[in-house]
């Protein structure tokens, strides 16, 4: 697709996001601040100033209608359904740029978008895009994938059973696993599924990890934060035309793929990389690389090759997708629609719906997990359903608290003034990391 088709494709919504001026809307308490912006919750939806209506019909009733919907689910629920995202107050002059111009790439993506998997634009600001007192009002989540893993973790603590030698895992409640496996299984294929529909409009992510994956109140998978999403255009593009010339170190060293952390020419299979490494941490329920910090990341894992260490007792289809997502070659990465289709397919075989809508009218098969093996007395229960982790020990002593993380790979390209320099050169002669300005140029 040719990028005046995409660009004419995306648009169509935009014209159709009802606008406010911030003294329409009643704030709340503050939810949260990030590296640029906080988020309040929006108590109420004031009375509408008619100087801001427009002569569209459609959107003068969108605003309207809004209004009416945060007062009515607010007394259906006893929580606002919205909330405001705007710049923080305090940001010096270089940060306020950067946030500027985050704050803004997001509006333009979440109000061309429309995934049941991406979170929706509900309102913005009157005005410029970049104006310093621009927001977007979106739906609120109940809770990220960050800490969903800590629920997670506490359920496998409580009903995984205790270990004896010989013989493996003895009085586990094993239908409390399945579901729990079911329940991981949708979630990253709900991602998948939400990624590969940026693909295929010409969208790359950049910055997927378990903080930008939310829940909405129905437990359905939502992303967010689009501010390091890149639509790719041909005019970027490498002369072989496979790759593109984009700011290098974009996202968080822990899930970026290691052409962006070399920072040499790259495309959406960054995306397939990241994916892979979630895909790892959803089975295992540990932080990856959690011991490491930038440097030794440099050197072990971008350099180096190495990968998560994947567990025997999971099935083969799962542990050869991960080793095909996270490949050092970002060519022979599948792309993101044939992961969507195989991560359906395992789960199917978990018992589940696996068609995308999870309406429960899905055509998989009888729920046996072809492949699967064992390993070090591990069993697998009814021969589809794996076991946890043979290392169950570190799941309990983690299951009330992330597990711990070092904060350098954790770094955000549009947080941190630098990051460590992965420049192939350094790392290879044996110099010490230095520091670059992640100076975002691709991002407007």
């Amino acid at each position: 697709m040719e990028d005046d088709e995409r660009n004419t494709l995306l648009s169509d919504k935009r014209g159709r996001i009802p606008k406010f001026a911030r003294k329409e809307i009643d704030l709340g308490g503050l939810i949260g601040s990030g590296g640029f912006s906080t988020v309040h919750q929006v108590d109420a939806i004031a009375d509408l100033d008619e100087v801001y209506d427009t002569d569209d019909d459609d959107v003068r009733e969108a605003r309207w209608r809004l209004r009416v919907d945060a007062k009515e689910r607010r007394t259906l629920h006893g929580h606002p359904p919205y909330v405001f995202k705007t710049l923080r107050s305090d940001l010096d002059e270089e940060e306020h740029t950067k946030g500027v111009i985050d704050l803004a790439i997001e509006a333009e993506f979440l109000s061309e978008l429309s995934h049941a998997h991406i979170l929706s634009l509900c309102a913005m600001a009157h005005g410029d895009m970049h104006a310093p007192r621009f927001f977007i009002v979106l739906p609120r989540l109940a809770v990220t994938l960050d800490r969903k893993f800590n629920y997670w973790r506490k359920v496998v603590g409580e009903n995984v059973g205790f270990y004896l030698a010989g013989w493996g895992y003895c009085c586990a409640r094993t239908n409390v696993l399945t579901e729990l496996w079911k329940e991981r299984m949708c979630v990253v294929r709900q991602v998948s599924n939400a990624v590969q529909y940026l693909h295929s409009h010409g969208i790359m992510y950049r910055d997927l990890k378990p903080d930008n994956i939310g829940f909405d109140d129905r437990d359905v998978v939502k992303l967010f934060d689009f501010g390091l999403a890149k639509r790719w255009r041909t005019a970027e593009a490498t002369d072989d035309g496979r790759n593109y010339h984009l700011t290098g170190q974009t996202g968080s060293l822990r899930y970026m793929a290691p052409e962006i952390a070399m920072e040499i020419p790259y495309n959406e299979s960054c995306d397939v990389y990241s994916w892979g490494i979630l895909f790892w941490q959803v089975c295992s329920l540990q932080t990856p690389f959690s011991n490491y910090n930038a440097r030794t990341h440099a050197e072990r894992v971008v350099m180096g090759g190495e990968r998560p260490k994947l567990e025997r007792s999971w099935p083969r289809p799962w542990r050869e997708l991960m080793e095909e997502c996270w490949r050092a070659v970002a060519d022979v990465r599948p792309p993101m629609s044939e992961v969507s289709e195989r991560v359906a397919a395992f789960e199917r075989a978990l018992g589940t719906d696996g068609d995308g809508d999870g309406d429960g009218d899905g055509d998989g098969d009888d729920g046996n997990m072809d492949d699967v093996e064992t390993g070090g007395g591990v069993g697998v229960s009814s021969g589809s359903v794996p076991t946890e982790t043979t290392d169950t020990g570190k799941i309990k002593a983690k299951k009330k608290k992330k597990a711990t993380t070092d904060s350098d790979l954790d770094l955000d390209g549009r947080v941190a003034h630098r990051h460590t320099n992965l420049n192939e050169n350094n790392i290879r002669n044996g110099h010490h990391a230095t520091t670059t300005m992640a100076d975002g140029s691709d991002l407007v």
